[in-house]
């Protein structure tokens, strides 16, 4: 499956990385970047030829599981950015519904939806 090093961008294989014991949990592996060396730093990449994207999504098909970005989620129209809109924007949480409530759902300060949100 392909990766990528969050701290460098290196892109590869699953099979590419460095791995080794954990030294503080015999039962644990831990994986390093074959170019800058970081620990447990890659994340799987979308399975679609040609997108490195993160992986955000999975679902079954009639061949298995398939893991993509949110890019290439089935069905799934990608949305039309805003004139002058680009990439290097920050994002900005969307507006809840009227009435709308979570208890253990936050957005964090770098724009992404995450359950324990951060401080």
């Amino acid at each position: 499956m392909k990766v990528i090093c969050e701290e460098c961008n290196w892109r590869g294989q699953q099979d590419q990385l460095l791995t080794a014991i954990n030294p503080f949990d015999s039962d644990d592996d831990i994986n390093g970047c074959p170019q800058c060396k970081s620990i447990n730093t890659a994340l799987f990449a979308c399975e679609e030829t040609d997108c490195w994207e993160p992986v955000t999504c999975g679902f079954p098909t009639a061949v298995g599981y398939r893991q993509t970005c949110g890019k290439h989620v089935p069905g799934r129209a990608a949305p039309t950015p805003s004139p002058g809109w680009t990439s290097d924007e920050p994002r900005v949480a969307p507006t809840p519904s009227p009435g709308w409530t979570s208890d253990d759902t936050v957005w964090g300060k770098d724009g992404r939806l995450s359950p324990q949100g951060d401080e």
